[in-house]
């Protein structure tokens, strides 16, 4: 790439109207991050040299002296260019809810339509029509939640084993979703290895008397412990819902 275009690469103004300016303390953990790993993702360009996605991960190299920084050239016009670059900042930064706010309103007082934003943006159409009560030529907006595609519990696990030891940040960026969804993941999984933590040492805490004993676990590989006839009775309060209903099968095959 021509070295004087990377020199004079600078943010695309429309960009920096409506998207809000990094905070210190982001802007120095992105720097911390750049200086053990470099530059991780391409800084994204338009041929005349202005900046669609990257602005301060190229403003933080020239700060550090990184010579090789690695650039990709986007053939678009500017609607197209302002689409990426908002839906990738989306996708990447740590926004609060009320600069989420902010962007859409400023995105609507340029009339785009519902179905423009709620695309850029990563959620439904019909949902964003509901986040809007728009009165006296004003949006307010009440939630904005995270719907840009279901998570399988494959992918929390994976989500959660990463971030032991990378960042949320990161982990948000390779699956197209917010931070703050990663953070809900991994809470999530979290209470769910302290609930089981929790029960096994209740379990251990109880005083054994005598002829009895009490076994935590998956009761269909318990009771493969037990020959037949075994118990004289069975006390169970299995779940209601239709997705348990299979446990009701394997209570009574196994019982």
């Amino acid at each position: 790439m021509d070295p004087k275009l990377v020199r004079e690469t600078k943010q695309m103004k429309e960009l920096k109207e409506i998207l809000p300016t990094l905070g210190q303390d982001d802007y120095g953990r992105l720097k911390e991050s750049i200086k053990e790993r470099g530059i991780q993702e391409a800084i994204k360009i338009l041929p005349d040299g202005v900046i669609v996605d990257g602005y301060h991960r190229k403003k933080i190299a020239q700060e550090l002296e990184i010579k090789d920084i690695p650039y990709e050239i986007k053939q678009l016009d500017k609607d197209e260019a302002l689409e990426l670059g908002i839906s990738l900042n989306l996708a990447r930064r740590n926004l609060s809810f009320e600069q989420k706010k902010e962007i859409i309103k400023k995105l609507r007082g340029r009339g785009w339509t519902q179905k423009r934003v709620a695309q850029v943006i990563g959620i439904p159409r019909r949902t964003l029509g509901d986040l809007e009560n728009i009165s006296n030529g004003e949006i307010a907006i009440t939630y904005i939640p995270d719907l840009r595609y279901k998570i399988s519990k494959k992918v929390e696990d994976e989500i959660f084993e990463r971030s032991k030891t990378e960042t949320q940040e990161e982990i948000a960026s390779d699956h197209n979703i917010t931070q703050p969804r990663v953070s809900q993941i991994i809470k999530k999984k979290k209470d769910q290895i302290h609930k089981k933590e929790d029960a096994k040492k209740k379990a251990s805490q109880y005083k054994k008397e005598e002829g009895i004993e009490i076994f935590h676990g998956d009761f269909k590989k318990i009771a493969k412990q037990f020959p037949d006839n075994h118990f004289d009775h069975i006390i169970t309060d299995p779940p209601y819902p239709e997705k348990y209903l299979p446990l009701w099968s394997d209570l009574s095959r196994i019982a």
